[in-house]
């Protein structure tokens, strides 16, 4: 299931991937801002991983989320871990939906590989 929770919604669930997304209140709603969360969230939809996105509002971060969490975003949360550094959790979903990433896109696969807000190559 893909869609946006709240924080307040219950338990995390086991063998569910929860992405918190870096998020700024625009009017009523938050805005989707934080471009490391986009590349994770591109992976998640194009490699069709089902996931539950949690907005995080980047200028009033939930007490939950700074604590449980390094407060960053993105964070993958996965079976009672969180999980940060968009390079990071990349890797992470490689490892768990191996198939599904392979095949990615090529476009798509390159955000992957190349990490271009720091020049380093995998």
């Amino acid at each position: 299931e893909d869609g946006t929770i709240a924080p307040g919604d219950g338990l995390l669930e086991v063998n569910t991937v929860y992405l918190a997304v870096g998020c700024l209140k625009r009017g009523d709603a938050l805005a989707r801002i934080c471009p490391f969360s986009r590349i994770v969230e591109m992976v998640l939809l194009e490699a069709g991983i089902p996931h539950r996105t949690v907005s995080i509002d980047l200028a009033a971060k939930p007490d939950w989320f700074t604590a449980s969490s390094n407060g960053m975003a993105p964070n993958l949360y996965w079976n009672g871990t969180w999980h940060s550094e968009s390079a990071a959790i990349l890797q992470i979903l490689e490892r768990l939906f191996p198939r599904e990433v392979a095949d990615l896109n090529p476009h798509v696969a390159h955000a992957v590989e190349y990490d271009s807000w720091s020049g380093k190559t995998e």
